[in-house]
């Protein structure tokens, strides 16, 4: 989940000429694919190639780099994963106005989408914790050049909570002071993925996964990058026991196939916090970093309605429902 930038990704064309003359591309069929902050296009070199826009002034060369050299790790064992591409010997490349850009490989594939029930299924949840387990097996002994963050050297830790409510004020510190209590071996903590949720997922037509976008990658806690994954899951079923049943379904699977790809265990039974606290990341996230004055009533109502059911009952799935069976 990355940093809204809602004003500095609002891109005219001489940003993407300037792209397309520096790789001798042509404008035709440049495409906007999105990204959180639309910062994400297509365009054409020999075969297609995605742009990702970023701003200078917001992210660092090590983030940057740290981020390369852990896709790279994930690539050369094996993992699909989308491949960032050297251009005249660097993988950032500057343009003007302080903003740079990488380039990435094009994958096959379409991303998932929960009401296709063709591929919305107990093999795509295994195949899901499959390559999160894989993932999470190869960050045990990674030590890379540059490193990522820590979990709590994220912004969201450090604003000013005044625009939440008091409850949920203590909610979030108390969180965030039980999290430095815990374990973090080995086994338990290392580098995530950090948003492994369906739409960074694509599906290629031989029902292979790739996954996509690791801008949110820091060293947090294996169980709580698989909270993430199981609460963006959750959200495809209406709140209320069809909610509950199918969060034990998708967990059960998703598990089964963390532990194929040789992820270890010993520190799911974590999920369950994890999971309660992702609800609760999330409302701060988007009340903390949003533009309110740009949100539609749609969106409003949604914040609002997490607002009351996080001051009603802090538990996402309901008081004594659990997902992690041990």
């Amino acid at each position: 989940m990355s940093m809204r930038r809602s004003d500095l990704y609002m891109l005219d064309s001489t940003v993407i000429q300037e792209i397309c003359g520096f790789l001798q591309c042509p404008m035709d069929g440049v495409k906007c694919l999105g990204g959180y902050n639309n910062n994400v296009y297509k365009v054409n070199l020999d075969n297609p190639m995605v742009v990702k826009i970023l701003d200078r002034a917001l992210i660092s060369q090590e983030q940057l780099i740290s981020e390369v050299e852990w896709v790279l790790h994930l690539s050369q064992h094996n993992m699909s994963v989308v491949r960032p591409i050297e251009v005249k010997g660097t993988y950032v490349n500057d343009i003007s106005n302080g903003l740079c850009f990488l380039v990435y490989e094009k994958a096959k594939g379409r991303h998932i989408q929960s009401r296709d029930s063709e591929v919305w299924n107990p093999q795509l949840f295994r195949q899901w914790g499959h390559a999160m387990g894989t993932l999470h097996a190869l960050a045990v002994g990674f030590n890379p050049k540059h490193s990522r963050g820590q979990w709590h050297e994220h912004e969201i830790y450090h604003r000013d909570l005044g625009l939440l409510n008091l409850t949920l004020q203590e909610h979030w510190k108390e969180y965030h002071v039980h999290m430095h209590t815990l374990s973090a071996t080995d086994k338990e903590f290392g580098l995530i993925h950090g948003d492994l949720h369906q739409h960074n997922l694509l599906l290629d037509p031989q029902h292979q996964l790739t996954v996509l976008d690791f801008g949110d990658s820091e060293y947090n806690w294996f169980a709580y990058d698989a909270a993430v994954a199981i609460y963006h899951a959750v959200h495809s079923v209406e709140a209320g026991e069809s909610r509950r049943e199918f969060a034990k379904r998708f967990t059960g699977c998703f598990m089964e196939g963390y532990a194929q790809g040789k992820g270890d265990t010993s520190g799911m039974h974590l999920v369950d916090f994890f999971l309660d606290f992702r609800h609760l990341y999330s409302y701060v996230y988007h009340t903390l970093f949003s533009d309110i004055d740009k949100l539609t009533d749609q969106q409003r109502i949604y914040l609002e309605n997490m607002r009351v059911s996080l001051v009603r009952d802090s538990s996402f799935l309901g008081s004594g429902c659990k997902v992690f069976l041990a």
